[in-house]
């Protein structure tokens, strides 16, 4: 049974402003009932009201944390390349897509993409334009109070079921004469990352034999895994800086647990997105700002690393 296609609660009920609003304590009196408590002064009452909207917006706040740094990781974020430039996307098939995602069933989703796919549209394209801008707009809509909580839970959930069918049903992987390994991870800590999920399905789709993924995290096992097999790039994803800067102890542990000497770290995620410097800081190789870009900067790192083991 699919466990996403539940009917999705309607967009008046709990929002996040309704949300802080019911978890915040309102002075008595202030919904405007009647009651034997003692009317406030002017001066009182203002700063009353300006204490619980304080509250209330640093919930909001942690709320948004939450929400935009572990359940919907953006893909591309500030002073990066703009997300919706890696393809092309229909205005009108993009609105019929998002709308089949909230409020469709995942039946109706995947008739949608099977119609993509035939009328000529990569899965590769899919995922890099109406894929990534679909998950980004579900951030932007929860942050403008349009849709709940529950609701892009829900809708995050069938993006995930879409890439993992789909890419898995495709034919048209690539299958060169060597296929490079990679190792993909989350940083330890943090929840799914559509992205990263997004990564692993591209590499895929350029022959890329991949190990692990947005369900593996930094630590023992990564450990583990590099010193049992060999892999070219061990790419580690992180959603915030304090992930970010928390993975330089992991790649120096990676390096020297790893059975190829010479591997490559890799890191991406909006944890790099204000920091151009945090990727080197921390000891990696390279910083891709999306999946396009993380297959350019493996293929760079490849053939760097191909130009030293050269004879002088």
């Amino acid at each position: 049974m699919d466990s996403t296609a539940h009917t999705p609660i309607a967009s008046s009920q709990v929002t996040g402003k309704t949300l802080a609003q019911v978890m915040t304590k309102v002075p008595p009196g202030s919904d405007g009932a009647s009651g034997s408590h003692e009317a406030t002064s002017g001066a009182a009452a203002d700063e009353q009201s300006q204490g619980v909207y304080k509250r209330q917006e640093n919930l909001r706040t942690v709320l948004s944390d939450v929400l935009t740094g572990r359940i919907i990781p953006r893909i591309v974020e500030a002073n990066t390349a703009s997300p919706r430039r890696t393809a092309n996307v229909d205005r009108a098939a993009f609105d019929a897509f998002i709308t089949c995602v909230l409020e469709g069933t995942y039946d109706a989703c995947c008739a949608l993409v099977k119609a993509h796919l035939e009328s000529g549209t990569s899965l590769r394209n899919l995922c890099m334009g109406l894929f990534t801008v679909a998950a980004e707009t579900l951030g932007e809509l929860w942050e403008d109070d349009q849709i709940s909580f529950p609701e892009v839970t829900i809708a995050l959930g069938r993006l995930h079921k879409l890439v993992h069918q789909f890419s898995t049903a495709s034919g048209t992987l690539k299958s060169p004469v060597l296929r490079h390994h990679i190792l993909l991870a989350s940083a330890s800590g943090e929840q799914h990352a559509f992205g990263l999920l997004l990564v692993s399905k591209i590499f895929e789709m350029e022959g890329w034999i991949v190990t692990g993924g947005p369900d593996t995290y930094t630590g023992v096992d990564v450990r583990a895994l590099v010193n049992e097999g060999w892999f070219d790039i061990v790419g580690l994803s992180a959603s915030s800086p304090d992930l970010a800067r928390a993975l330089k102890p992991e790649i120096k542990r990676i390096r020297a647990a790893s059975l190829n000497p010479d591997v490559c770290i890799m890191v991406g995620g909006t944890g790099f997105a204000e920091d151009a410097d945090l990727a080197q800081a921390i000891g990696a190789d390279a910083h891709a700002v999306n999946a396009d870009d993380a297959i350019l900067k493996a293929q760079e790192l490849l053939r760097a690393r191909d130009a030293r083991m050269l004879p002088s």
